[in-house]
């Protein structure tokens, strides 16, 4: 701007204008991956130009603009470069260490690349593939320091609304609880170190490939799945999964309602059982490397939106795409479960399933219908309260096992 404010003045004074330049050490190759950014990345401020992977296939409105969205919500200040900046500092190496090994097994389950609505370019070398793990990586790593932060940040906050709280609360001239109020605080002003999950890693190599390699774009993409669509307590901490377990609890009752022949040939236990170990392998992975590619791809379109297309439920979709699976499976379930030993039943149930999902063809879809807003909000309420159930049962054996250990 001074060199075009200066170019004007000269000008006016009769002289030639002077022709902005730039610094000397401005090479061509920055001036052209300025040119390649991608529109998001021009758009958006959180898109500081940081490490940018050489991907140059676009990525699809519906990363543009889900990515965009989430990176435009957060303040000036938060960008990609300071998260991971800190991220390589605040992390605890275990969980980094996790983390680079977990990133090492993610590509062998991801599905082919999909021209236009998944993948990124081709790895030519060595060097390539390692810089795509290394993304990965930076992706988890900051993911990780931000899921963190935040949670220390909300249980500050709680800790100090409990504190005044309980402060008004002893001012009462009939109130004598000093000691419940500090318990209270010192719980909720516990601090988080990690709250990493194994199959994070799936979802994170997922939206690096929706978002055709570009580093800064997956990882936003990532944080709407993980904020906006599966919520904070899908991989809560305090205790581990917790509405994970809740979800585990809907998916079984889905499967009552929507497969009763398959709810009916397993009975309750054995029901519980089954969508437990099938739960376990596909929602805390969204199904990576347990279906076929053209199921997946479409089930992670839909779920991407699910905020959109299940508002009371956001995470419903991969409860649907579950539960239509086993309904797919009601003749393997049948022959399975009037064939096996009962405790063989639920091992090849479960190799029955994947066996059938890596088989469906390109354009199956769930034969499960929409469920109305009711209905939807009855399953989630339904899954809050199996997860609290869960929650209290947790704390129960966490006091159990305190006072074993002082005894």
């Amino acid at each position: 701007r001074r060199q075009t404010a200066d170019g004007r003045r000269q000008t006016a004074m009769g002289g030639a204008p002077t022709r902005p330049t730039l610094p000397a050490s401005a090479s061509t190759d920055s001036l052209l991956s300025l040119r390649s950014r991608s529109p998001l990345q021009r758009r958006c401020g959180c898109l500081d130009h940081f490490r940018f992977s050489k991907a140059s296939a676009q990525t699809s409105p519906l990363v543009e603009r889900l990515a965009g969205q989430k990176c435009r919500g957060q303040p000036r200040r938060i960008r990609y470069s300071r998260f991971v900046a800190e991220a390589e500092a605040a992390v605890p190496s275990s969980v980094a260490k996790q983390i680079r090994l977990d990133v090492h097994r993610s590509f062998a389950s991801l599905p082919r690349s999909h021209s236009g609505r998944w993948g990124w370019p081709p790895d030519e070398d060595e060097h390539a593939q390692q810089a795509r793990s290394d993304e990965l990586f930076r992706i988890l790593i900051a993911s990780e320091f931000r899921a963190t932060t935040r949670l220390n940040e909300e249980l500050e906050a709680s800790s100090v609304e409990s504190t005044q709280a309980q402060d008004k609360f002893a001012a009462t001239p009939s109130s004598s609880s000093g000691a419940n109020r500090a318990s209270v605080g010192s719980d909720a002003s516990s601090h988080v170190q990690s709250v990493y999950v194994q199959g994070c890693s799936l979802l994170a190599a997922m939206c690096l490939g929706f978002a055709m390699g570009k580093e800064q774009e997956a990882f936003w993409l990532l944080q709407h799945l993980l904020e906006d669509v599966l919520g904070s307590d899908f991989f809560g901490s305090s205790p581990p999964l917790l509405g994970y377990h809740g979800d585990c609890a809907a998916v079984a009752l889905l499967v009552a309602s929507e497969a009763p022949n398959v709810a009916q040939m397993l009975g309750p236990r054995r029901l519980a059982e089954v969508t437990s170990a099938l739960a376990s392998r596909c929602l805390l992975s969204g199904f990576v490397g347990f279906m076929a590619d053209g199921p997946m791809l479409a089930l992670w379109e839909q779920l991407l939106e699910g905020h959109l297309r299940h508002p009371a439920y956001p995470r419903f979709t991969l409860l649907r795409w579950l539960v239509g699976l086993l309904r797919h499976l009601e003749t393997q379930v049948a022959f399975i479960a009037g064939q096996a030993r009962p405790e063989e039943l639920v091992p090849l149930l479960f190799k029955s399933a994947q066996q059938a999902a890596l088989a469906l063809p390109n354009d199956w879809q769930p034969s499960i219908q929409a469920l109305g807003e009711a209905r939807l909000q009855e399953l989630r309420q339904l899954s809050w309260d199996a997860s609290q159930a869960h929650l209290r049962s947790y704390k129960a054996r966490e006091i159990q096992e305190s006072h074993a250990k002082k005894v």
